[in-house]
Parts: C-alpha cells; structure tokens; sequence
C-alpha cells in the first residue's frame, strides 16, 4: 500500500503546531514543521482570535512542508472549544471571533437565566452551562452588532469556521458542537427548539458530522505551491483538542478509561455507558460530553496550567528569565505543602498578576503565603494535583466506577512534578502521554478516515512500544492524604463519600 502522509494542525489556544506524519509499519512518523504562538488581538474594544494570523501560520507550515518535499495526502485540525465564528450573508466572516476570556459578554448571562436558568438550561441539554458558552457570547453578540446578527448566514464553532475557511465546506462536527451547550447529550444532535427559545436562529447551526468525515479538499487558492491534481483531502476529525487527545486511549475498560488532557485548560475525563442525570452532576461542577466516536463521557474543565503560565509572564515581563524548566526545578527545590488554593477559584480565570493573586488567597484563608517563585509554583503544581484528586473523586461517584489509573495526556505530562504529585494525590498509576496526544489522536483519525490503521488500540500500542508512556506510582500517600482533608477544607470542596 503507499504511504499516505497527512498534517495536523494543532491549534492550542496559547499556541499552534502544524505537524507532518506518516503511519508506518511498527511506529508513527511524525515531523514539527511549524509552531507558533496564538496571540489575542483588540477590536472595537473586545479580546478577539486573530484569524488573519493562525490562517496565516498554517499556510506557512503548509509552504515549509511543500519546501521540504514533505507532500501531504490529508489534513486534519482540531482546537480549543467555546468559541463561534459568524458568517454573513455571502459566506464571509462577519467579524474576528469573540475570545473566551472576553468577560463583557458575560453582561448576556442575566438575560439569558431570565428566559432558562441553569438548572433548566442543564436538564434539556444534560451540558451543564458555563459563561464562555456559545450561547451566551451569541446573545451579546444580538445585542451588541443587531443588524449584523440579523443578516449572519451560518455560525460555526472555531475548528469547523477553520475547516471552512480551508475548503469552504460549513459542518458543525460532533466533538466541537458539544462544547457549545446547545447539543442534547441524550441524541447527540442539535437542540434547535432550545435555540428558539433562547432566542437565537436554529438555521444558523449546520447539521452535526461523525468525526473522520472528508470535507472536500483544500482550496487551490489556499496554498498556490500545491498543484490542483495534488490537493489534500480536508478531514473532520474531532475538532475538540480534548477529545482528539482522549481518542489516542483504549476505552473499553470504563475502570481504566480515566484521563487528563493537561495543557492552558485540563480536562479530566471518564467513559459512561449512557448520560448522567440528576442533581448530584448539576451541582459538582461535572459535565456530559460526546467522545471522538460518539461514545458518552463524564468530564471537568479545569482551569489547569494556565496559572503558571501567566505566571511566568507575569514574572518575566518584570525582569526575570525563567523558563518553564527553571520554575518546576524551583517548584521541586521549595518546601511541601506550605498552602493549597482553589485553582477553580474565579480570580485565577482572568489576565493579570497571577502570583499576587495565589497569595492573595492564601492570606485570605489564613495560610502561610508563599514569596519566592518557586514557592509560588510549588502551591499551584500541588493545588492542580488536589483539585485533580477532587475530581476523580467525583468522577468516581457519578459514574459509579472506581477507577484503577490515570491516563496523563499532552503538554502537562511533560511536568515531572506534576505527573509525580498528581499520582500521589490520587493514589494511583499516573500513565504519562503521549505528550502530543491532541496530535497523535488527530493523525488517528486520519488514520482511520484513509485506511492506513485499522483501530485505534493498535496505535496505542505502537505507542506505548515507542517509549512515548511514562509510568509514575504513587508514593506518601499519608501526607498527600491529609493535605487533600485540608484542602476539601480550605477550598470547600464538597464530596458525599
């Protein structure tokens, strides 16, 4: 069979890849070619995604592949989620997308609860509502630009509007839509009569797609250097950078079937057999969600590594030069267990002087408040470690199974102190990797999509092969054990166990 190369655009929502790979034999080729960093550009007052930039950047990771006589057979894309872009009446984007971390549109949350409040928002959807939903950008959106929202042709969620900026095919795939709150976990398709009632158009959402669906293929115009008779097949796979993560792991076990996408967001998550309903996931902060195969999962967003990121920027903007490396060496170096913070905590959501924001809880809980950066950093990397043991704990209940490890995926698996704590908190293995797993998964899909493997277990294995899983056991279980009663205490982490 000839091989068939493809290219993953990883799309992070602080930065991006565009990645080469080729399924072999006995391993997955794969080749950087591109990264870049997502940066957030102002207009008309808003934090917004620079589009001109990210499509700018993949046509230079496609140029630098065409360069190198890297040709490419398929291309697939996945991204951060909660984010919608609008089409007018001719097809075009009507304005750059709204950032998540925009927070004037949380000023539609009001009018929106008044029409449906969450708990019934979250019974027709079984998607427990979040502030950075679709549905409530859209609504501030109406309210803030009318006559443009009155003649928007199409919406879509951000990795389908890429797609469709790359072949010109609109698609609402099945992981992306989820991350919307408008798609009943029960059917896994749009909740158009929810939308009407919101008051936004249901015509505006294209109909929902398997995920490994070909779009078409890219467009002539799109990358000149390619010639028309050698354009790649553009394909779905799952927009969702969780879910393309997820899909690289085995889930036919539900007792091994926890993970942790671990990145700016981490996202802890489990298989179920069916949705979740009830009170108990409604109030413990928990979602349902739509796997890479449609299968049903139970998961948490978390805020995770995004607090020492910005950290670092924070810190590095006012003289210092520390690299990632340096804060995790100082994180390691500092003493355990000082104080613990919620890093589910509103403050630590937004921009701005992250450390002073960790001490500034710890003094308001009545902690000892760390100084130093390393200090700093050792509170945050055990907090996410805690809060992970919080959510597995939950996870746990909801679903009804216990689990027996953790499956560590993406950037975060890379933290040594990280994987090693998390381990601890939760007292169990911590499987860490594939670090690229948002990457891999996609190249999965593709895998899939063109017959070049048969099933996804077969690429985990090959994986596992490569050396690309670290395994991690817990140690100091006492002492991880009581700061997490500690911690249930300070942070008021509730659980009935």
């Amino acid at each position: 069979m000839e091989q068939k190369a493809m290219l993953a655009l990883d799309m992070g929502a602080s930065n991006g890849r565009v990645v080469w790979g080729a399924w072999q034999d006995d391993h997955l080729e794969m080749r950087e070619i591109h990264r870049f960093e997502n940066v957030p550009t102002t207009c008309d007052g808003l934090m917004r995604w620079d589009m001109d930039l990210l499509l700018g950047e993949i046509r230079t990771g496609m140029r630098k592949c065409v360069q190198e006589g890297l040709r490419f057979q398929s291309v697939g894309l996945c991204s951060w989620g909660n984010t919608v872009g609008v089409l007018d009446s001719s097809g075009r984007l009507a304005f750059a997308p709204v950032h998540y971390r925009e927070q004037a549109t949380d000023a539609a949350l009001e009018g929106l609860y008044a029409i449906m409040d969450r708990r019934a928002l979250f019974e027709r959807t079984l998607f427990v509502p979040m502030s950075i939903q679709p549905a409530v950008v859209l609504r501030y959106l109406q309210g803030r630009y009318p006559e443009t929202m009155r003649a928007a042709k199409a919406v879509l969620m951000i990795s389908d509007l890429i797609n469709y900026l790359l072949c010109g095919r609109a698609c609402s795939e099945q992981t992306m839509a989820a991350t919307s709150g408008m798609v009943d976990m029960r059917t896994g398709d749009w909740d158009r009569g929810l939308m009407r009632r919101i008051g936004l158009d249901p015509t505006w959402f294209p109909d929902i797609i398997q995920s490994g669906t070909v779009l078409g293929v890219l467009k002539p115009g799109f990358l000149p250097d390619i010639l028309p008779e050698s354009l790649p097949k553009v394909i779905a796979v799952s927009g969702h950078d969780t879910a393309s993560a997820a899909g690289v792991l085995p889930m036919e076990n539900l007792e091994e079937s926890l993970y942790l996408s671990c990145g700016t967001w981490s996202c802890m998550g489990c298989r179920v057999d069916a949705p979740v309903t009830g009170t108990d996931i409604f109030v413990s902060g928990a979602t349902n969600d739509l796997g890479t195969s449609g299968e049903r999962h139970l998961r948490f967003n978390h805020t995770g590594l995004w607090i020492l990121q910005e950290c670092r920027r924070w810190w590095n903007e006012r003289g210092g030069h520390l690299s990632h490396a340096d804060i995790v060496a100082q994180a390691e170096a500092s003493e355990a267990f000082i104080a613990c913070v919620d890093t589910e905590d509103k403050r630590f959501f937004a921009r701005g002087d992250m450390p002073q924001k960790v001490q500034a809880y710890c003094r308001e809980t009545a902690q000892k408040v760390p100084q130093t950066p390393g200090e700093i950093a050792r509170v945050v990397l055990e907090s996410l470690a805690l809060r992970y043991r919080y959510s597995a704990d939950v996870l746990s209940k909801l679903s009804g199974t216990r689990f027996h490890c953790l499956h560590m995926l993406s950037g975060g698996s890379k933290n040594r102190a990280l994987c090693q704590m998390t381990a601890n908190a939760l007292g169990v293995t911590l499987f860490a990797g594939p670090t690229e797993a948002s990457t891999i998964g996609n190249f999965i899909q593709q895998g899939l999509s063109t017959g070049e493997i048969e099933r996804p277990s077969s690429a985990y294995e090959m994986l596992r092969q490569q050396g690309e899983i670290v395994t991690y056991s817990p140690q100091d279980l006492a002492a991880w054990n009581a700061q997490y009663e500690k911690a249930l205490r300070v942070c008021v982490w509730n659980i009935k166990r």
